[in-house]
């Protein structure tokens, strides 16, 4: 395998930003991935991503960065 040129920060790996980091690996970006709970982080590393301690890590010389933040629970969008 040819290592990757490129190096994408997946910060959030839930709902939407672990298929994200997916698609960037098969896509053959390095990724590197952090989430606050570090389980979530750490299953994407049988996909080849490389988890880190941090967010800082993370994004550590990372060509972009990828940050995706849920909506805390109970918050609600008022409609007009």
């Amino acid at each position: 395998m040819i290592a990757p040129t490129r190096t994408i920060a997946v910060l959030g790996t839930g709902t939407m930003g672990a298929p994200m980091a997916r698609n960037l690996l098969r896509a053959g970006f390095g990724v590197r991935v952090w989430n606050r709970t570090v389980a979530k982080a750490a299953a994407l590393a049988a996909d080849g991503a490389q988890p880190a301690r941090t967010a800082a890590a993370a994004a550590a010389n990372a060509s972009a960065v990828a940050l995706i933040r849920g909506v805390p629970r109970g918050a609600r969008r008022a409609e007009a």
